[in-house]
């Protein structure tokens, strides 16, 4: 949600989900340290156990810190979901705590440490709220996001849109980009006997952010 928020602020976001297709076949190790260690302006360390205990968050940390050791500035943003210590990552190192923080406030955060107004972006071009899960309930006010909720996760990931039609009922619109999906996710879940859709960790790992060239965020699922 961070990534699609930053993206919708037209910051330049590089995120592996975003670029299935340009990564499939490169050198990861060069490509990363490229990345990481010469084109970002920033990059975002989402900490957790996770984090931590994973080879590719390690060699990507390896590169930013090997280029924060360059700079003249601070180039390494810890953004914290737990107290985990990470090799290299001084406890003195200022930092978000995400326990505090939503993914709409990070994005804030973000947009004002590059020096961008993040009040700029229109309402539509927010991502809506998400709801990830195959199945169940999920409660959301229409009145906000120009009506619009998410529900699914990846291929199956499609978008509603509601408006008000009197005090007691409301309109749910059926013309939206995301209404072919919808199709798709419904067919999937007949098939599969409703089965529930894998979830989006919580820990996005990591993140380097900008606008151009040495202004590039990226971040993975962990």
């Amino acid at each position: 949600m961070v990534a699609d928020g930053l993206k919708a602020r037209d910051v330049s976001v590089f995120c592996d989900a975003f670029e299935v297709s340009d990564l499939w076949g490169k050198n990861l190790y060069e490509h990363l340290i490229e990345i990481y260690q010469k084109s970002a302006r920033y990059k975002v360390i989402f900490v957790s156990k996770h984090y931590r205990d994973k080879v590719w968050t390690n060699h990507e940390r390896r590169a930013a810190q090997a280029r924060a050791l360059s700079e003249s500035y601070e180039y390494i943003l810890p953004a914290r979901f737990d107290d985990t210590e990470i090799e290299g990552l001084l406890p003195t190192i200022g930092y978000i705590d995400l326990r505090k923080h939503s993914p709409h406030e990070v994005c804030v955060l973000i947009c004002q440490k590059l020096g961008r107004d993040p009040l700029k972006s229109k309402a539509h071009a927010v991502p809506s709220p998400l709801a990830p899960s195959a199945f169940g309930t999920a409660t959301f006010n229409y009145s906000n996001f120009n009506g619009r909720f998410r529900i699914g996760e990846g291929l199956y990931l499609f978008e509603t849109q509601w408006s008000k039609a009197s005090n007691t009922s409301i309109y749910c619109l059926t013309d939206t980009p995301s209404i072919h999906p919808l199709g798709v996710w419904l067919s999937h879940n007949v098939a599969r006997r409703l089965q529930t859709l894998p979830r989006l960790q919580p820990s996005i790992s990591r993140l380097a952010c900008g606008t151009r060239k040495r202004d590039a965020l990226s971040c993975s699922r962990t």
